[in-house]
């Protein structure tokens, strides 16, 4: 049995390094649509947890406006303008929060200058429970 010389051994190798490559190159490709995915739902959640942040905080502003005058918030609005709500400037232009005290908190997405139907997280104050954008189907809570 002939092993060959040295140059056809160098050819070999260089062709075994060619396929290695090539595959590492073939699974790359694959992987970057999985990645990019991957990322884009990393984005989504974080969003998420950042709307249902403001609106806890929504939440505890309009309990400790309740308690200390005796009558509901009229609106977000108010409770921002007491300093009992300070908005996420991250969330500020991208989501619109509103509330009807004692029912509900709700926030929808901006797109396109209009609110989305999409993408919209309702607190039911009564149940304590998320629904909506990003949320399982019976409901979530903090």
């Amino acid at each position: 049995m002939r092993k060959g010389t040295p140059a056809e051994a160098a050819k070999i190798a260089e062709a075994k390094r060619r396929k290695r490559d090539i595959a590492t190159i073939i699974v790359a490709i694959l992987l970057i649509p999985a990645i990019i995915w991957g990322v884009q739902i990393i984005k989504k959640e974080a969003e998420i947890k950042a709307v249902k942040t403001q609106m806890n905080s929504i939440y505890t502003g309009a309990k400790l406006f309740t308690h200390d005058r005796g009558y509901q918030p009229k609106g977000v609005d108010q409770l921002e303008d007491l300093g009992l709500v300070v908005m996420q400037e991250k969330l500020l232009g991208k989501w619109t929060f509103k509330m009807t005290w004692p029912q509900t908190i709700e926030a929808a997405a901006i797109e396109n200058g209009q609110e989305s139907t999409d993408k919209k997280i309702v607190f039911k104050i009564p149940e304590e429970l998320f629904y909506g954008y990003g949320c399982p189907l019976h409901g979530e809570t903090w």
